[in-house]
């Protein structure tokens, strides 16, 4: 037997080499001595590093030694020949071990796998310069490659692993209707079904938010026996190729809207005469169906059998012209259509060659002409009538040329003048020299002067006034304005004049200044202060009774009234800008014995009643102010004081009617005894669907407009609802319910509601109700839609939490089995992933536990449980993981409620957790459990950061965190939301008992006892 291992060992196909626990070589074999070169005897009995055994790792033989196997790879012969060498440890009788290391020749298979990466690289470079994306994926779904070009189409972030196939369940592929695609309808899972297709499109909308459109084409891989390996599917963008058809669609579409609602008419006509199309005015002047097919008609069908001379062989002739390659326009003929009107059209044609320069398409554009000729005679017959119009016209109007020449003057214009004169004056030069014309301050006027001279000089326009005076002696007060009038190319054509007779107006004017003057004298002798003023602020008079109270010794010592007036309101508030007196009347306000309190420019302080208006010129604007100061002090002095209370009692009233008017939420506000409405704002009545003329006759506690629900949709009698209830003394905070209108809409509202209370002891009374609401319907709509999303994605995020958990756990106890080097590297970062993931799988929990308690699927399956032990069973298994003290204060034997055990634990193992996280190290926390008459409750005190007062209200809120809990640790606020939501489903409540920040905090939730539930 010894002899047969000594063959073995000497002609083994591996190179074998034996090393003693001193690491000298004992025995070598044939092959071992060719490899590297040594004679049977040489190297025996000698040490390792004496020996050339290039390859032969000592490292790797003192830890065989040591009883660890190991391999390593080795080359030879200047990199020609590789090795791969075993060190295997071998037990010796005396203790310690002996080396056997053995070496097989892998060079031809290493020079495969080279030559195959080589290849493989060669091939991903391929790969990855294509223009076109490449996805391998095996029959588990796993992608295994995806090149550059297919990253970017699906919006792949760089530097991102690939995803299973799992991963684009959510809603990013659709096909081209817009509906999602399950994935077994991927052009990947069609490749790994076997499936060969080309051209596959969808939409897909990667991780950078795009969407696009992909054209994918796919076939399979399969082994030796006809099974899928592998799936490929090759796909490209054409996002843009889509869009350029549709805009190219777009494009003929617009263009056929353009032509199917211009009014011109329209033809296209081919070479060989068929009409191609024609437009529907076309249609409709030959009297064609919409839906007749142009394929049947030519141009000379166009023409009625026996209407000659109706204008269709004039048309036709025009589409030969086109047809010939002429180009005409404002072609004329005069066609009768098929509904015997006739018309006149204006046609212009072209033709449209292909490459060779051949007529392709004759084109011709006909408009209707029929209403501008039309037109044209009506202006001719305008023109006759503002002929005749201006003939009898009461002012004179005379039309210059430009160089100074009448071409035309009405019969005002010769009454004017007179006959005689008239005939003798026919330029501009002939005024100066028949009629003496003066100016307003009768100084002579010359020619030039005139304001018809200006505009033919260079101005636009111009008007003033003269006074002209006649042979006879006679005289006649003018206005005269002229003006350009310039073609529609901006050249000059005339000058018009109109020379108005003002000379009754001047009379007018003259016994106005005369009444002026009288009038002036009555009001410098008014006791009142009298102040008349322009548009623009400037002081026309003031009397001398205004002089007076202001404290003037001249009327110009101050022009500007604005700077004059120091005065404030009655009640001594100041006068905010736009609500003094004087802007008050230039903005056409109308005001009497209006109040204040006035500060004369002496210092002296007085009560004024003003009043004030404003006379209007004739375009109603505001020519003059009128401002009136009554010395009011003596008779006010008694009255202040309850002139000011009623004032500031008027103003708070206004402010609160202001404030109830602009809320954003509904107020209804209603009296005893009879409910009688005093009050719904704009808001309400939108809300509730309701008439403001309906609004007198409106009981609020009894509506018959609308009815009113519960949140879960039971009827609501009127003794349940808010403002009722508030009539019979209650506070309603934040009740939910739901209105359904008279038109049927429904409406969830937020309603407040509260009693008005008079009086107070004995004579305390309830004197009305007012109720406060808003709409919530889209916020209840956005909070389902988020509970929603938030039970979708929990549910998709707990399969890849489950996977990497697993695998982890797999990989974790594998490496038990490695060497220790190994383990110590990757058994940390292994606890890491599987400790993340625990996490995480928690968040995944408590938000499936969040949608279930907001869309109402949190059910409690209830038995009997003892409260004591499952508390010392949580306590004593946060005290393996904790630092911290904690303290027990049980009630005596066990306490027995009927509950869900998994949800009660779920409740103390947050409290307990919280009551370690937000707590100091040297910190005590106290669980205390006592049983009440029909309940049991729990308390779990710490002494860590505290909570505000504020911060309690929020506290149990979807997401709620203080400020201290984030400075302090991560979380998403969730914890205690759920622990109340589980309580309440229980039959019992949670609170919360804080003296502030810094002073620790106590949690107490009630459950009831089991004999309480049966």
């Amino acid at each position: 037997m010894a002899e047969l291992d000594a063959a073995l060992f000497e002609f083994a196909p591996s190179a074998m080499l034996y090393f003693d626990a001193d690491l000298c070589l004992q025995r070598i074999n044939r092959q071992a001595q060719l490899w590297w070169q040594l004679s049977p005897a040489a190297g025996l009995n000698q040490p390792l590093s004496s020996l050339a055994l290039t390859g032969i790792d000592e490292q790797r033989l003192r830890e065989a030694i040591s009883g660890l196997a190991g391999n390593g790879l080795a080359t030879l012969e200047n990199g020609e020949r590789y090795l791969d060498i075993i060190y295997t440890p071998i037990p010796e009788q005396a203790g310690g071990h002996s080396v056997l290391v053995s070496a097989t020749d892998v060079s031809e298979q290493y020079a495969l796998e080279r030559e195959l990466k080589r290849r493989g690289d060669e091939l991903q470079a391929v790969l990855d310069n294509l223009g076109e994306g490449v996805l391998l994926a095996d029959t588990h779904g796993n992608q295994l490659y995806l090149n550059e070009a297919g990253r970017t189409m699906l919006g792949m972030v760089a530097g991102t692993e690939l995803p299973n196939l799992e991963s684009y369940k959510r809603p990013s592929v659709h096909d081209l209707s817009g509906n999602e695609m399950p994935i077994n309808e991927y052009p990947i899972s069609r490749a790994l079904r076997g499936e060969r297709f080309t051209d596959a499109e969808l939409y897909f909308s990667g991780q950078d938010g795009i969407a696009r459109r992909l054209s994918s084409s796919g076939s399979s891989l399969k082994d030796e026996e006809g099974r899928v390996r592998l799936g490929i599917s090759v796909f490209h963008d054409v996002s843009k190729l889509h869009d350029l058809e549709m805009r190219l669609k777009e494009s003929r579409d617009e263009l056929l809207a353009v032509l199917d609602n211009m009014t011109d008419t329209v033809s296209l006509v081919e070479a060989n005469g068929q009409i191609r199309y024609i437009n529907p005015a076309a249609r409709k002047l030959v009297a064609l169906a919409p839906d007749q097919p142009l394929g049947s008609l030519s141009p000379a069908d166009t023409a009625t059998p026996n209407d000659s001379g109706n204008g269709f062989a004039a048309a036709r002739e025009l589409t030969h012209r086109a047809l010939s390659g002429e180009i005409f326009t404002d072609a004329e003929i005069t066609m009768r259509a098929a509904d015997t009107t006739q018309h006149i059209f204006s046609v212009s044609g072209s033709s449209v060659r292909d490459d060779a320069g051949r007529v392709r398409l004759g084109i011709t554009v006909g408009r209707d002409m029929t209403a501008q000729r039309n037109l044209e005679q009506e202006l001719k017959n305008k023109n006759d009538e503002l002929q005749a119009v201006l003939d009898y016209m009461p002012d004179s109007v005379v039309l210059f040329e430009s160089d100074g020449r009448i071409r035309y003057r009405n019969r005002a214009s010769q009454n004017f003048l007179g006959q005689r004169l008239s005939e003798d004056v026919n330029q501009i030069e002939d005024y100066g020299q028949r009629i003496d014309v003066r100016d307003g301050d009768g100084q002579p006027l010359s020619v030039a002067d005139y304001p018809i001279s200006h505009v033919l000089e260079s101005a636009e326009a111009a008007e003033g006034e003269m006074t002209i005076t006649f042979p006879d002696g006679t005289w006649k007060s003018l206005r005269q304005a002229a003006a350009r009038v310039r073609d529609q190319a901006g050249n000059l054509r005339l000058v018009v004049s109109i020379v108005q007779d003002i000379t009754n107006q001047v009379r007018l004017t003259n016994s106005l200044r005369e009444s002026r003057d009288e009038l002036q004298a009555v009001l410098d002798n008014m006791t009142e202060g009298v102040l008349l003023f322009e548009a623009n602020g400037q002081v026309r008079y003031r009397n001398a009774a205004q002089l007076r109270l202001m404290g003037m010794t001249s009327a110009s010592a101050l022009a500007v009234p604005g700077q004059i007036l120091n005065i404030r309101r009655a009640d001594g508030s100041p006068v905010v800008p736009g609500e003094f007196p004087l802007e008050r009347i230039l903005k056409g306000e109308v005001f009497s014995t209006v109040e204040y309190l006035f500060t004369s420019l002496g210092g002296e302080q007085i009560v004024v009643a003003c009043s004030g208006s404003s006379v209007l010129r004739s375009d109603g604007s505001i020519g003059l102010g009128i401002f009136v100061m009554h010395d009011i002090s003596k008779l006010r002095e008694a009255e202040q004081q309850v002139v000011t209370l009623l004032q500031e009692a008027e103003q708070e009233r206004n402010r609160l009617d202001s404030v109830i008017e602009q809320m954003p939420e509904g107020v209804i506000i209603i009296a005893a005894p009879n409910d009688r409405l005093v009050r719904m704002n704009r808001v309400a009545s939108e809300i509730y669907g309701l008439d403001a003329d309906l609004l007198p006759r409106i009981n609020p506690t009894n509506l018959t407009h609308y009815e009113t629900f519960s949140p879960e949709g039971e009827a609501l009698p009127p003794a349940a609802r808010p403002l009722q209830r508030a009539m019979s003394g209650e506070v309603v905070k934040a009740a939910q319910l739901r209105v359904r209108r008279a038109d049927q809409k429904e409406v969830d509202l937020l309603v407040s509601a509260a009693p008005i209370i008079e009086g107070s002891g004995e004579n305390e009374r309830i004197s009305g109700a007012v109720s406060v609401f808003q709409d919530i319907s889209e916020l209840k709509e956005l909070d389902r839609i988020k509970d929603e999303f938030i039970s979708i994605t929990s549910h998709e995020l707990r399969t890849p939490l489950t996977s990497i958990k697993g695998y982890a756990e797999v990989m974790s106890r594998r490496l038990q089995r490695m060497d220790d080097n190994v383990r110590t590297t990757l058994q940390k970062p292994l606890n890491t992933i599987i400790e993340r993931t625990e996490r995480m799988t928690q968040l995944v929990n408590d938000l499936l536990d969040v949608s279930n308690i907001a869309t109402g699927r949190l059910e409690v399956v209830g038995s009997s449980l003892d409260l004591s032990s499952i508390i010392t069973k949580l306590v004593a298994e946060a005290r393996l993981t904790s630092q911290r003290t904690f303290h027990l204060a049980l009630s005596n034997g066990p306490v027995i409620v009927l509950g869900e055990e998994r949800l009660i634990e779920q409740v103390l193992t947050n409290l307990i957790g919280n009551a370690v996280k937000y707590s100091p190290a040297e910190g005590i926390i106290t669980i205390r459990l006592t049983k009440e008459t029909r309940h049991a409750e729990v308390s779990v005190t710490d002494q860590g950061i505290g909570i505000g007062n504020e911060q309690q209200t929020h506290l149990f809120e979807r997401f709620y965190r203080t400020k201290q809990a984030k400075d302090h640790a991560s979380g998403l606020g969730l914890g205690l939301y759920i622990a109340s939501s589980i309580v309440t489903a229980h039959g019992g409540r949670l609170w919360v008992e804080s003296e502030g920040a810094g002073k620790g905090s106590t949690f107490i939730f009630t459950v009831p006892l089991a004999e309480q539930q049966s």
